[in-house]
């Protein structure tokens, strides 16, 4: 009889040893343990990338993107379009600065952007303050003399007269 017992009182605590492992090892691996509170994430968080990471290579001198570019016909006007584009450029030259954009029609100078606005994605995406006030805009008519539509592009200038054409969308004509 002292046997019986004695098993009993071993298999008793050697399921409430187990119990206390299992209970421990649970509270351990789990993924959020009872005692701490989920944290507070907003339903779009989860949509959310982390930003992209560029880098300026040593042989960049200005880079650049057009974000967007259409042309729109104007009413009543044979052969003429309302131009509006915007994106940005920046002078990967140190102490070298931009001083304009220029638009051409089929290689001549039909436009000029002189002034730049802020452009905080840019600058965050290659860790570059200097590359912030990079952004430009112009909105302007343009001439398809020839018949058919011009080929637009944008040419990013540096003061010390580097030029680049800046790559990025097409033009599209509406």
């Amino acid at each position: 009889m002292e046997w019986r017992g004695l098993r009993k009182q071993r298999k008793d605590v050697f399921y409430a040893f187990a119990s206390a492992l299992s209970l421990t090892l649970i509270l351990a691996f789990s993924t959020k343990p009872p005692w701490v509170e989920a944290p507070k994430i907003s339903q779009s968080a989860f949509f959310l990338h982390p930003a992209p990471e560029f880098h300026v290579r040593p042989d960049d001198k200005i880079l650049g993107w057009v974000d967007t570019a259409s042309a729109t016909k104007m009413d009543g006007a044979n052969g003429r379009h309302y131009l509006q584009a915007k994106g940005w450029a920046a002078s990967c030259i140190p102490a070298v600065h931009l001083v304009a954009i220029y638009v051409l029609s089929d290689g001549n100078i039909i436009g000029k952007v002189a002034e730049f606005t802020p452009r905080s994605d840019v600058a965050a995406a290659y860790g570059r303050s200097d590359f912030t006030s990079s952004g430009w805009e112009i909105k302007m008519p343009i001439e398809d003399p020839l018949g058919r539509p011009p080929r637009i592009t944008f040419l990013a200038t540096l003061e010390n007269g580097i030029s680049w054409e800046i790559p990025g969308a097409a033009l599209t004509f509406h």
